[in-house]
């Protein structure tokens, strides 16, 4: 038993594990939808913490080598790097 808190070291594990379960933020998913000129390909991932990037992995090495910019709905121009946060069509 602990001198400090009095607890055993399994109730300070299950005290931390509750606190941690707690903590932990709920995930929406979202579909991108990647509309290419050899192939389609749909793809679930994190809104808000996935990115192009994440998407072009998906894809395939030549996807992350040769895109530096992502097209959201083949109009709008976004950065590699910028987290989803809209469903939307992908496209290269």
């Amino acid at each position: 038993m602990n001198s400090e808190s009095g607890r055993t070291v399994e109730q300070r594990f299950l005290d931390e594990i509750k606190l941690r379960s707690e903590l932990k933020r709920k995930v929406s998913k979202i579909a991108v939808n990647h509309i290419g000129h050899d192939r389609q390909m749909s793809i679930e991932i994190n809104k808000g913490f996935s990115t192009p990037l994440d998407v072009a992995r998906h894809l395939g090495r030549n996807y992350i080598t040769l895109s530096a910019l992502a097209r959201l709905d083949g109009k709008e121009f976004v950065d590699m790097n910028q987290p989803f946060a809209l469903e939307f069509y992908y496209s290269r």
